[in-house]
């Protein structure tokens, strides 16, 4: 018989199987870790964006120093008047730690090589157990054949099946969004494994470790967040039920532990969103400041309704997975906001021979429950991780893009091996795995470790915040920084002063000279508080002040925002301008820029259309943010 990959790491003459599956890790993590850093020519790997803001707290400051108004992060969310990630903390955390024992080289290396490893290692792991689960349900096979993991790691890292080849997971950059992607699904994979390891009567102990995990998970990707509550609160029942059941007997140490850490990190993390957005569940997404254009701040506010939403999750779901000709007859793309970042065809388009996968998956499904129950309980935690991980990156993001996919991309290569495992004998399923692959070398390429990725590494040679350094990236334009000719409106924004907005201060606004400033029907700016006259009484409660409000073609309501929070909104139409006074539900303090948002609703609409308009649906002739005047 057959035997687990339980069974074969406890066997006496296969004991060293563990420590192949971790050296082969290790060396995996060595090879990456060479491609990515040039050859350890680079500096460092981490993004610049992580190293300011492990540099921040180690000062003890959740924002990022320095901070507007001197200087501007591009895509950071402002909030206040201070930039802040809006991605977890945890690999700031951990680089601010190897700082304190490491030189900064050192300290980018170690990090990196930690969340690396964590996830090479995790995903070896799960490709090890898929096979030897199904090898345990058959009479005569070696259990040596879950070796052929080895293989397959390799492979479906530096030879992917991704669309738009040559393609890799680090190609052509390397920076803070594809980090936080990997870096994550390190953690969440090494969650699954546990969770796929659990023993009859166990569960309490399987989902206590298993959520520290998920939560460490979500502190570098929020994509995890949901998982880590869902299975921490099952481990908290569990436990609660077994100590009803069986009194302090039933008390395990390390378990209490476990469960004692996770639900510390979900808090902690919790509250360092209520530190900088004053929520506990807000992260800071809607507060980002992207630049990239103003269509993508539009639909990144999300004032959409349910089915325009809708019909941009099946919309990115079809782009992920078919081609545009199969998009493109649904019709979808017109009544959704989705952005189509992927810029090339679905996978099953791209990759076609994975179509077999879906065609036996009834059949696997089938011997799962039946001749291969050892496949089973993995199998289904794939299954539904792959179905959550899909309706998050394809609904929650509003546009597509490869390093979206990448967050999916584990799941279907490992759902895929497990139909083939279930469905097929063993060896044969091994072999179509490696064929399967094989055929995409022939016709898409051999991806390989040619050209390193780009990073985004700062300038060490200066002590504070300058730029980054340019010999890792071959887009020396992009840069994340721009700093000390920042530019701010200070005080009111009108014809006299627009050339005073920039990409980063203003979106969704076009001045027209002497003439009013036409805008989108989703526009922002950031404006410091108008002065106070020398000499002249004022208190610190703000008031946003529109004169010359009109609508440019057809009547509609506009709300006005600031810093998230609705504060009003007028009635306009084309036929006379209006003014607007509004105040500001906090004080304002100086030299701080603050958003103000303005949303332009058609007449009788109560959300924005999928499409923005082909003109600026209206037009105002000041904005100003001052101080309320005393009351006489």
């Amino acid at each position: 018989m057959g035997q687990s990959l339980h069974g074969v790491m406890e066997m006496r003459e296969y004991k060293y199987f563990g420590t192949v599956l971790v050296l082969n890790s290790v060396a995996v993590t060595l090879v990456l870790l060479t491609w990515i850093s040039w050859g350890f020519s680079a500096p460092g790997i981490l993004d610049g964006l992580y190293e300011v803001q492990a540099r921040s707290l180690g000062q003890g400051y959740a924002y990022l120093l320095p901070g507007p108004p001197q200087v501007y992060y591009h895509d950071t969310s402002m909030f206040h008047g201070r930039a802040y990630l809006y991605f977890g903390p945890l690999p700031s955390l951990v680089l601010w730690a190897c700082n304190s024992l490491f030189t900064r080289f050192l300290a980018h290396y170690v990090t990196a090589a930690l969340f690396l490893f964590c996830f090479v290692y995790a995903f070896q792991r799960i490709i090890a157990e898929l096979v030897g689960a199904a090898l345990q349900a058959e009479t005569g096979t070696s259990p040596w054949w879950a070796l052929s993991s080895l293989v397959l790691l390799w492979a479906l890292l530096f030879a992917p099946p991704l669309p738009g080849t040559p393609f890799s997971f680090f190609r052509p950059n390397f920076y803070i969004y594809q980090q936080q992607i990997l870096f994550g699904l390190g953690l969440g994979l090494a969650g699954l494994l546990v969770l796929a390891q659990y023993r009859p009567r166990q569960w309490h102990r399987t989902f206590a470790v298993a959520g520290l995990l998920f939560a460490l998970a979500s502190s570098v990707r929020v994509t995890w967040l949901p998982v880590a509550c869902a299975v921490l609160a099952a481990s908290l029942v569990l436990f609660v039920a077994r100590l009803i059941r069986s009194g302090r007997k039933a008390i395990v140490g390390w378990e209490v532990a476990g469960l004692f850490a996770g639900v510390s990190v979900l808090l902690f993390l919790f509250f360092w969103n209520y530190v900088r957005f004053w929520s506990p569940a807000d992260f800071g997404v809607f507060f980002r400041q992207n630049c990239a254009d103003d269509n993508m701040f539009r639909v990144s506010t999300g004032f959409f309704s349910l089915g325009a939403k809708f019909h941009s999750f099946l919309t990115n779901l079809l782009t992920y997975y078919t081609s545009p000709e199969i998009l493109e007859a649904t019709g979808l793309q017109h009544t959704s906001f989705a952005i189509d970042g992927f810029l090339t065809r679905g996978f099953f388009s791209a990759n076609p021979q994975w179509l077999l996968g879906v065609v036996l998956m009834p059949l696997a499904l089938y011997r799962a429950f039946t001749a291969k129950r050892a496949l089973l309980p993995l199998f289904s935690i794939l299954l539904l991780t792959l179905a959550y991980v899909n309706v998050v990156a394809a609904g929650v993001p509003p546009a597509t893009g490869p390093r979206y996919f990448m967050e999916f991309y584990p799941f279907i290569m490992l759902v895929l091996l497990a139909v083939l495992l279930a469905a097929l004998p063993s060896r044969a399923g091994i072999f179509g795995m490696i064929t399967l692959l094989s055929l995409h070398f022939v016709y898409g390429g051999f991806p390989g470790l040619a050209d390193a990725p780009n990073l985004r590494l700062l300038d060490s040679s200066q002590r504070a915040v300058r730029g980054l350094n340019a010999d890792f990236n071959r887009d020396p334009a992009l840069d994340i920084f721009v700093v000390d000719r920042c530019v701010w409106p200070t005080g009111a924004i009108g014809p006299q002063n627009s050339s005073t907005l920039t990409p980063y201060n203003a979106m969704g606004v076009y001045p027209t000279g002497q003439g009013p400033i036409k805008a989108l029907d989703v526009a922002a700016v950031y404006i410091i508080p108008e002065k106070p006259a020398e000499g002249r009484e004022t208190i610190r409660q703000g008031v946003v002040e529109l004169r010359d409000v009109r609508a440019y073609a057809s009547p509609g309501r506009l709300e006005v925002y600031w810093e998230g929070v609705l504060i009003g909104s007028l009635q306009i139409s084309p036929d006379r301008d209006l003014n607007g006074v509004f105040d500001v539900p906090a004080r304002l303090e100086d030299n701080t820029p603050y958003q103000i948002m303005m949303v332009f609703l058609p007449e009788g609409e109560s959300h924005l259309p999928p499409h923005p308009p082909q003109f600026p649906p209206w037009q105002f002739g000041r904005l100003t943010l001052r101080r309320s005047n005393p009351a006489p």
